[in-house]
């Protein structure tokens, strides 16, 4: 009789049976919170390095420059026009926007063996590199007049055009061609000076045909539906979309971004209802377990919040090690799969805290709306069943 174990023999001995079952059920349940725990903590990440990107380097791009798009729809050249009007201060006619990832157009290129590799284009004046803010390493910018076969090259192109060359200096005269002319280079853009964040080979070079969308940098203080109406006015039966440059970069930054995290966000909120779900089942099962034993604890005189404690400890223990152990594996995810999606991820310590309190905060409430009925038992009624 002394060595007897008061709890155990109070406990439900048909519940008692089930124990290995609720073990398996115990052990999917941390797993559940585990990938909870992993996912938020992910997202959390992936949130940051989005919001540094646009912070770094989307907010850095010119305000005061305005695209005009579709200017070949105008059926005679925009650009001279343009120019003139009041307000403007400078043009460039290009076929390539910086911020964007890619460009249609491409060539196939040799440095003088067989082999060719392709590689996009764009048509550029010498006003681009000034008015979106690019900057030069070496070299110099193209001509206005003449140096139709001068090209610029990206960082990233001239390692693929001339990968045993190291220092962009020595690029510099160097000559390339492609089925119908030769080309020589004149300078090396800056991938750094790109508002993007991750640059991709390109060839900037003057060109005769016509160039798809005008870029307009406006004096300051000029208006911008007014520069619209003064276009309009100049070609008849041309309605030209004129839009910051800047603003559509960010909307269309945000809304690529949007549908990526409302994504994940659905998966995330599908995972926490399968983990809650599966809390839920079993917070109720460990109350009816120890309903004996809580009864007794409440005739003994244990206050609600003892009882609750009591009631929630097991379940505690649970999320504890989902927590202690997704904790490190959300590390070695983002450091991984994270790292393949944008080299620059990282786990902030900001982000561990608000997943690990994402998790806390649901898991609780779950777990209080199921423990909190322990205050209204009532002991007598539930001995005598037993």
């Amino acid at each position: 009789i002394a060595n007897l174990k008061l709890v155990n023999v109070l406990k439900n001995p048909g519940i008692t049976k089930k124990r290995k079952i609720l073990s398996v059920q115990e052990g999917l349940l941390a797993i559940q919170f585990t990938l909870v725990v992993v996912s938020i903590i992910f997202a959390l990440s992936i949130r940051s390095a989005q919001e540094r990107v646009r912070d770094d380097s989307f907010r850095k791009l010119p305000p005061d420059i305005y695209v005009l798009g579709s200017i070949r729809d105008a059926g005679v050249p925009v650009e001279k026009v343009v120019a003139n009007l009041s307000g403007v201060q400078r043009i460039s006619p290009a076929d390539y926007l910086p911020a964007y990832a890619s460009t249609p157009n491409t060539m196939k290129v040799t440095t003088g063996g067989d082999a060719k590799i392709s590689l996009p284009y764009a048509s550029i004046d010498e006003n681009f590199l000034d008015l979106f803010r690019l900057s030069l390493v070496a070299g110099t910018n193209l001509s206005r007049d003449g140096g139709a076969y001068g090209v610029l090259l990206n960082e990233a192109a001239s390692k693929k055009l001339f990968p045993s060359i190291i220092s962009a200096r020595e690029i510099i005269g160097e000559r390339f061609s492609n089925d119908t002319a030769s080309f020589q280079v004149t300078g090396i853009v800056s991938d750094r000076s790109f508002h993007v964040h991750r640059v991709f080979p390109i060839i900037f070079l003057n060109s005769a045909t016509p160039a798809g969308s005008l870029a307009i940098q406006l004096q300051p203080g000029a208006d911008l539906e007014n520069t619209g109406q003064m276009i309009r006015r100049s070609f008849a039966g041309y309605e030209p979309e004129l839009y910051n440059y800047r603003e559509r970069v960010l909307d269309s930054f945000d809304s690529g971004i949007a549908k990526f995290n409302r994504a994940l966000t659905f998966l995330i909120s599908v995972l926490i209802l399968i983990a809650c779900i599966g809390l839920f089942g079993i917070a109720g099962f460990h109350f009816e377990k120890n309903i004996k034993a809580l009864s007794v604890r409440k005739i003994v005189g244990a206050g609600n919040i003892q009882l609750i404690s009591s009631a929630a400890r097991p379940l505690l223990k649970i999320l504890l090690i989902s927590i202690v152990s997704g904790v490190p594996l959300a590390f070695l995810v983002t450091m991984t799969i994270g790292r393949s999606i944008d080299k620059d991820l990282s786990v902030g310590l900001l982000n561990v805290f608000g997943g690990v309190l994402a998790v806390a905060v649901i898991s609780g409430l779950v777990v209080i709306s199921q423990t909190s009925r322990v205050i209204y038992i009532r002991p007598a009624a539930i001995l005598k069943e037993g």
